[in-house]
């Protein structure tokens, strides 16, 4: 009969045994769904940014192509990016000969992504060749 009584030890878990697993198991749960939040919200800022990029790529591509080289600023919307367009005369070659005369161009745009206020705009500056306006 000694042989079937088990200690009390060996019976198997105490409630605070239980409790103590249960806390240590909804504090790593707690850790694995902040981490996974955060990569969530990460991802949507880099979507964000993405979205600035491709605006302001699309921007820069077209100016000189749709209105001719000019100094001017402008500003609009493109989906849910905000952007700004500025160019300036970058250089103006002087004493250049021949039927060709080229003025420079400094081609800047600025776009900012909803939700960004943050952080700094996508800011891409490129030099753009034009005919020089013919001096009269």
């Amino acid at each position: 009969m000694s042989e079937l009584r088990t200690s009390r030890r060996e019976a198997g878990f105490t409630l605070v045994e239980c409790l103590v697993a249960l806390v240590v198991l909804a504090l790593a749960a707690a850790a694995v769904h902040r981490s996974f939040a955060g990569g969530v919200a990460g991802l949507g800022a880099t979507e964000r940014r993405a979205e600035a990029v491709d605006v302001a790529r699309a921007i820069l591509a077209k100016a000189g192509v749709e209105a001719p080289l000019t100094p001017r600023r402008s500003t609009g919307t493109m989906g849910r990016v905000v952007w700004t367009l500025t160019i300036d005369v970058h250089e103006r070659p002087s004493g250049m000969r021949g039927a060709l005369q080229l003025t420079a161009y400094k081609v800047t745009v600025t776009a900012a992504a909803p939700g960004e206020e943050d952080r700094p705009p996508v800011i891409l500056t490129t030099i753009k060749l034009a005919p020089s306006e013919p001096s009269g």
